[in-house]
């Protein structure tokens, strides 16, 4: 099911109607080999597991407008907490499994925190190098984040904070972005393979993009515009996807 105003170039140079039918089913089979392929490793890593569990949480002192989260397997949660003073980043890093990751690491460079892990490898099937990361950040007033970028294979990921772009891309997991109310709010992109996503953004006129292959579309309390460069663009090829106004 799509929600747009128009049809996209895939849609309009895409296969014919009599064809699309197979092509949903082989999405499908695709999908779910990938789940099955993520859900594999977790038990296999369970089963073979002798590795450890480590915590780590620091303070970040240096100022930075973008955070950048690159990691192969983990979940991911930015939020806010009035309470802080300074920005809080906590990594939780699960190492067991014939092949196990590395932990996440931490820097902050020209205005951009960054957190990233390699990939182990193979990814599928050993059960390691999970890391879930939680960046809790101060509740200022009038401060924006310029951009989060999220990029992960495996995990549900969870933004809410004030800020003006939002980018993730993610194969397996659930997908919850809150912009809280913030007028610089410009564009909202999603894409993940298998797991619903749910936005929220400030109320007014977007250019609204909805998508997914296997699963429901709703868009409500916001107006979608073609014309307005604020865009919010979501696709899921299996899950439901739901886009509307924070309440």
């Amino acid at each position: 099911m799509t929600t747009s105003p128009n049809p996209s170039p895939a849609q309009q140079h895409g296969a014919p109607a009599s064809a699309r039918g197979p092509l949903r089913l082989v999405l499908l089979i695709v999908g779910l080999l990938i789940a099955l392929t993520a859900i594999g490793g977790a038990t296999l890593g369970g089963i073979f597991s002798f590795g450890v569990t480590t915590n780590h949480e620091s303070l970040v002192h240096e100022r930075f407008e973008r955070i950048v989260v690159d990691i192969p397997m983990g979940s991911v949660t930015i939020r806010e907490d009035a309470r802080l003073e300074y920005p809080s980043v906590r990594i939780e890093s699960e190492n067991q499994g014939f092949f196990p990751g590395s932990s996440a690491t931490t820097k902050t460079s020209n205005g951009v925190l960054q957190i990233t892990a390699e990939r182990p490898f193979p990814l599928a099937w050993t059960g390691g190098g999970e890391n879930n990361i939680t960046i809790t950040l101060p509740t200022r007033s009038g401060d924006v984040l310029e951009q989060v970028r999220v990029d992960n294979e495996v995990g549900d990921i969870r933004i809410e904070t004030h800020i003006d772009s939002v980018d993730v891309e993610s194969r397996v997991g659930d997908v919850r972005v809150s912009a809280l109310q913030s007028a610089a709010t410009s564009s909202i992109r999603v894409a993940t393979e298998i797991g619903s996503v749910s936005i929220e953004a400030v109320p007014g006129s977007y250019r609204i993009l909805a998508d997914s292959d296997f699963g429901k579309v709703s868009v409500s309390g916001l107006t979608n515009d073609p014309s307005e460069d604020r865009i919010i663009d979501v696709v899921s090829q299996i899950g439901d996807v739901s886009v509307r106004a924070e309440r």
